[in-house]
């Protein structure tokens, strides 16, 4: 017939579904883009997370997180996975009796996950039947139960429940009984909800229904939580061939897994969804969708003010997966607070992780303590080592996609140009426990991206930054905050030998704030951004401390004197000996008169000094100005004085003068600043001073723009102040500390500084021109590292023919835990512009997949007008560039001059000196959390390759050093 009424309908029916089914492939397309750039990227810190996968059937685990387990074997990261199904019933296996069918799941199964690097041992077939996973409920949640508990991984990932697929929806359910058990983080991956979306019609439906299935789908894709997103990217090809060998050995009549998985953006990344603990049993509470855990944790009873502390301590000797460190209590039993939006807070191997954000910005990772009401000697310190002092966002251009990405991913609060950050991390007391900018709020320490230089070190002085010191390498800090009733003083401690800062347990002052009184406070620190281009580290925390400790007080640690009141000009001073405090003088000259709002100079002005029992690392004063000062203010400091000289610095209505005196007493301006004292305000007026270089700050401001590297007069010891006429300025508050405070007893560990005294190697490259020969060998690479004869060694290269990238040279080392090795080494080429490379280093080889090597970078590319030291570590045959870590050491290497590298590791811990200074520590587990220790069975050279290759570095010697005996 030619015209079938019934055939007509079914086309007509079919006709009208066509733009509903185009509408479900454009929601569906719109979705997946949305839930990506919406998204959390935890493809770097997931790969550090043990993880057992429950799956349905065979090929459910590849299709939704083959790639994600790829790298996590690939990162060292334990990997299980559990397959719910034998395939004996499955409808779309080739005809076979159930026990081939399921030896030939068995077998399929286990040659594609091999192929993703999961051991067969770690290969779990649970054994129950496919589409019976809903009737199997409490024993499949039993049996997941029992072997979550044996492997007790860091997470567990199963089904989404909003799958197509029945019995992917039962392994979800299961796990929502199970999960109230085992102490692990859990997410779900989708696998058809992912291909095809929510918008999917059933077989037969009708135009109606499938028009409702349409809108109600759409208000599940609302409501969605938001997902973890894993870039397949390089592991896109082991996961092509894993889901290849599940249909090369028959399990599928078709190629089915590779056309789901081709499903848009399918190839791209790998989403997961986080689930909550659920309460335990199964009932319906177990079903209902819960709300997710706060980003932010904060202390408050219901219905009550805020619970104050009186202390807190901290040692991270709990271990906790991601997203699963606050709330939790630390370890004198207080609640750890902070804000931790992307879940990359972690504690592993006695250190809090703060990993890698995906979205760079303050208010999004930090851990807090409190609050704490205000009191005078309430101090926090803060054991850290940063991840990069020099972290810094943007500072490559943003391509347009890039733009749009991240505009989906934040919106509606995107903005087209994204902030720039210099600063990355903050520690101090904060007014409120997550603030969204903790840089211009409490009392707090600010690291800030120096470039070339590194890191400077800035603290909160009123609402100002104080650029304390600039040049903090890539080395462990204790940060030190001591409140007082208004404001703060800030200390800081180090590794022997470091730059900044004093060897720990003594302290340097860095800075004293004068304002500042929040009378309920939180003790912590926050990140914005870690590395730069594509770099990642985490920041590692060893130890948190937050208690009153009297000793810290101005009067107990240096010379305080208010300047107010009427009489004399004395004040309190420790004694020599340490013992009882002593009245000490001032002497001085013009008039100096003390009044009830400060000293002030009489009719013309004057200065007083006192001596100190040390030297001055800091000295302190707060200008008051009238409201008519005008340009009549008049105030200043004097330090390093005595019979050989003094400094001075003024500041007046012409400006800023840093002035010198001779021991003649004649003073002679040595430099200018505009910068004056304005009317009706309060001053802080310091000098930051370590006896090889001083700073001058105005409310933060450094003065004259610059540290001055000047030791003259160092080690005298009287101080002063500098004060006007009466009436337009007074002066008050008059503070000393001596350059090193001796840290309390606060039940901290020093940072690993162990050395080698006894040499076992003295290599001076002597004898005829030739290779290099044994006992040395060529362990890494294809370069060559010639004897010239002239007691040097050279790599073979030139600006036009660069050494062929990794190349190690190695001698055999008799103790497998521990190498103290040196290397002076010159750069090749006379200075920029000879298109000259340096890459020359050391190396602690274990074998060709373990070692841990450590260059200097030098090159001539305009773009970075500097030098650095980098870190690269390979284990058990892993290694990835973007998991290097640097220091920015500034011009310190240079071409045709020699530099001494010297390295001490063991196994673990290693600690880098460039010409002395302690400039990069790390532990191999900081980088690679599950690395083993490496054994050191070789030591030597290395001509590196990063971003570049060495064109001819030349090697002076070579020192390898072994533990003292005992």
């Amino acid at each position: 017939m030619l015209f079938d009424p019934v055939r007509l309908a079914g086309f007509a029916s079919k006709a009208a579904a066509l733009p509903l089914a185009g509408a479900r492939s454009a929601l569906g397309r719109a979705w997946r883009y949305r839930v990506i750039g919406t998204g959390i990227d935890i493809t770097r810190p997931s790969s550090n997370w043990s993880c057992l996968v429950v799956a349905a059937h065979a090929d459910d685990a590849v299709l939704g997180c083959g790639a994600t387990i790829a790298r996590k074997v690939a990162a060292g990261s334990a990997v299980w996975v559990a397959i719910a199904t034998t395939g004996r019933c499955a409808t779309d296996q080739v005809p076979a009796h159930p026990r081939v069918a399921a030896e030939r799941q068995a077998r399929a199964t286990r040659t594609s996950l091999h192929r993703l690097g999961v051991p067969e041992e770690h290969v779990h077939l649970l054994g129950f039947e496919s589409g019976t996973l809903g009737r199997c409920g409490v024993e499949l949640a039993a049996t997941v139960t029992d072997l979550v508990r044996a492997v007790q991984p860091d997470e567990v990932l199963v089904p989404w429940e909003l799958d197509a697929d029945r019995d992917h929806r039962a392994i979800a359910s299961a796990w929502r009984w199970a999960a109230a058990g085992p102490p692990a983080a859990a997410a779900a991956y989708p696998v058809s909800f992912w291909s095809a979306a929510p918008w999917h019609a059933e077989a037969g439906d009708r135009l109606k229904v499938q028009a409702k299935r349409l809108v109600r789908d759409s208000l599940i894709a609302r409501r969605l939580p938001t997902a973890r997103v894993v870039v397949t990217g390089e592991y896109a090809d082991q996961k092509h061939d894993a889901l290849e060998a599940l249909s090369h050995v028959e399990v599928f009549t078709d190629a089915s897994p590779l056309e789901r998985w081709s499903a848009d953006l399918g190839a791209a990344c790998e989403p997961t969804f986080p689930l909550e603990r659920p309460s335990p049993g199964p009932d319906a509470s177990a079903h209902r969708r819960r709300a997710p855990r706060p980003a932010v944790r904060a202390s408050k009873p219901p219905n009550g003010p805020a619970a104050t502390l009186t202390a807190a301590r901290d040692d991270f000797g709990d271990d906790r997966p991601p997203g699963r460190v606050l709330g939790t209590r630390s370890t004198s039993g207080t609640e750890r607070l902070g804000v931790d939006v992307e879940r990359t807070l972690s504690i592993d191997h006695g250190e809090l992780r703060m990993a890698t954000l995906a979205t760079p910005g303050f208010g999004r990772q930090g851990t807090a303590y409190g609050p704490f009401h205000r009191v005078p000697g309430l101090t926090l310190a803060v054991q850290v080592l940063n991840s990069h002092n020099t972290a810094q966002s943007n500072i490559l251009p943003e391509g347009r996609k890039a733009m749009l990405r991240r505009l989906v991913r934040d919106f509606p609060h995107g903005k087209v140009s994204s902030p720039h950050l210099d600063d990355n991390l903050v520690v101090g007391f904060f007014p409120e426990v997550a603030p969204a900018d903790p840089r211009g709020k409490g009392n707090v320490f600010v690291m800030h991206a120096a470039s070339t230089t590194n890191g400077e070190l800035r603290a909160l002085v009123g609402t100002r930054a104080l650029r304390a010191f600039n040049g903090i390498q890539e080395v462990p800090l204790t940060y030190v905050v001591v409140l007082r009733e208004h404001g703060a003083a800030y200390f800081v401690s180090s590794v022997e030998g470091v730059e900044g800062a004093t060897p720990f347990p003594l302290m340097r002052p860095v800075a004293v704030d004068h304002a500042g009184d929040d009378q309920l406070v939180f003790a912590g620190l926050m990140q914005a951004v870690h590395g730069e281009v594509g770099h990642e580290i985490a920041t590692r925390v060893s130890a948190v401390r937050a208690e009153v400790v009297p000793a810290l007080l101005p009067a107990a640690m240096g010379i305080c004197d208010d300047l107010r009141g009427e009489g004399p000009m004395t004040c309190a001073r420790p004694g020599a000996s340490g013992g009882a405090a002593q009245p000490g003088a001032w002497a001085g000259s013009g008039e100096v008169v003390r009044s009830q709002d400060g000293a002030h100079g009489g009719a013309s002005g004057g200065s007083a000094e006192i001596e100190l029992p040390w030297p001055a690392g800091l000295v302190h004063v707060v200008v008051e100005t009238a409201a008519t000062a005008g340009l009549d203010a008049r105030a200043g400091l004097v330090w390093r004085a005595g019979p050989a000289g003094a400094w001075r610095v003024t500041v007046d209505g012409d400006g800023a003068h840093l002035e010198q005196r001779d021991a003649d007493g004649r003073w002679a301006t040595l430099e200018r600043a505009a910068a004056r004292l304005g009317s009706a305000a309060s001053w802080s007026l310091q000098v930051v001073d370590d006896g090889e270089q001083f700073g001058v700050h105005l409310d933060g401001d450094l003065l004259f723009g610059r540290w001055f590297d000047d030791d003259r007069f160092a080690h005298q010891t009287f101080a002063g102040f500098v004060t006007g006429p009466a009436g337009p300025s007074t002066v008050h508050d008059f503070e000393a500390l001596p350059r090193a405070v001796p840290l309390p007893d606060l039940a901290l560990s020093p940072p690993w500084c162990e050395r080698g005294t006894d040499p076992v190697v003295d290599e001076r490259f002597a004898g005829p021109a030739g290779e290099l020969s044994e006992p040395w060998e060529r362990s890494v690479g294809h370069g060559r590292v010639m004897l010239d004869g002239d007691d040097a060694a050279r790599v073979v290269a030139d600006a036009d023919h660069p050494n062929p990238g990794r190349t190690a040279y190695t001698l055999p080392w008799e103790d497998p835990s521990f190498a103290d090795i040196e290397v002076t080494m010159t750069p090749p080429g006379a200075g920029r512009g000879d298109g000259h490379a340096g890459r020359g280093g050391l190396v602690f080889f274990e074998d060709p997949d373990t070692y841990l090597i450590v260059n200097v970078w030098l090159d001539d590319a305009p773009i970075h007008d500097g030098s650095s030291v980098s870190l690269f570590f390979r284990t058990g045959a892993h290694e990835r560039l973007y998991d290097a870590v640097w220091t920015n050491v500034g011009r310190r290497v240079t071409w045709g001059k020699a530099v001494t590298l010297r390295l001490v590791f063991d196994g673990l811990n290693i600690l880098v000196w460039l010409d002395g200074v302690p400039v990069l520590s790390r532990r191999t587990q900081d980088i690679y959390p599950a690395a083993p220790s490496v054994t050191i069975k070789r030591v030597g050279l290395v001509a590196n390759w990063e971003w570049g290759d060495d064109t001819g570095t030349t090697f002076h010697s070579f020192v390898a050093r072994r533990r003292p005996r005992p």
